[in-house]
């Protein structure tokens, strides 16, 4: 039972640092977790969009604005002056601080898939 302790107490000190660091190493920011936080970012902005008219007529005149000072991007009516207005604010705070609380929730939600998949882990480990 002794080595079952051990394991236990060794499971809490390093198996957090191990999935981190195979986070890192896997760069998992940049391939799979981008494509999920930029298109949920898309479809939160579209949405807001289409529900708010306000935003619309302002992204329609900030577009034309910007287009009549050669700041313009083609299509997009919140492209140019709008884009620079973003910048002035909190949102990529607010936005970093709404994408973690979103992959938290998943993650504490999927935890039991999540722990049994690093039981496999183990039971793998053992059986070489």
């Amino acid at each position: 039972m002794d080595i079952l302790n051990s394991l236990g107490s060794q499971i809490d000190q390093n198996v957090p640092e191990a999935i981190y660091q195979h986070a890192l190493q896997s760069d998992l920011a940049q391939n799979a977790l981008a494509m999920i936080v930029k298109e949920a970012a898309r479809t939160f902005a579209n949405q807001f969009l289409e529900s708010n008219p306000m935003a619309n007529q302002v992204g329609g005149l900030l577009g034309q604005v910007a287009g009549l000072l050669g700041q313009g991007g083609s299509g997009n009516p919140l492209a140019g002056l709008a884009l620079q207005a973003l910048e002035g604010t909190d949102l990529d705070e607010r936005l970093r601080d709404a994408v973690t609380q979103g992959f938290t929730r998943y993650l504490q939600e999927n935890a039991p898939q999540l722990g049994a998949m690093a039981m496999e882990g183990v039971k793998l480990a053992l059986q070489d």
